[in-house]
């Protein structure tokens, strides 16, 4: 993984968190420091449906389930310690059968009239608001 500049925004799309369907959400730390990433899990309307604090500890990784529900959702992550010693992740789960389809993290620039990446108009943990 190439390292992240400061100040970009890291979010995974296009998860289902409902009916059959359940997402999880972890980060991987090769860093001999702690790290409390935090998942911000919005629906496609923009709606915040849960915040999700990680204790990762150095060298390790931690997994959480998303309980909010939202259809063609996404995360915006923040607190990542930005470089490439995190490694934050989703991955969308079919309850049928137990299948998991990882969701990579995708890095963007922050929008150019300098806003935070936003749900719902709620400040991305880590990003500073307008």
């Amino acid at each position: 993984m190439e390292a992240i500049d400061e100040g970009r925004i890291i979010t995974n799309r296009g998860l289902d968190s409902c009916g059959d369907q359940r997402v999880n959400v972890g980060d991987f730390s090769r860093s001999p420091s702690a790290q409390t990433p935090v998942a911000v899990v919005g629906d496609a309307m923009g709606r915040v449906a849960e915040s999700i604090t990680l204790e990762v500890p150095g060298w390790g990784w931690a997994l959480r389930a998303v309980r909010g529900k939202c259809e063609k959702g996404q995360l915006v992550w923040g607190g990542v310690q930005v470089s490439c010693t995190a490694l934050p992740w989703a991955e969308a789960v079919d309850d049928r059968s137990n299948d998991g389809s990882l969701a990579p993290p995708m890095v963007h620039d922050p929008p150019e009239d300098g806003g935070a990446a936003r749900i719902a108009g709620e400040t991305a943990p880590g990003t500073a608001p307008d």
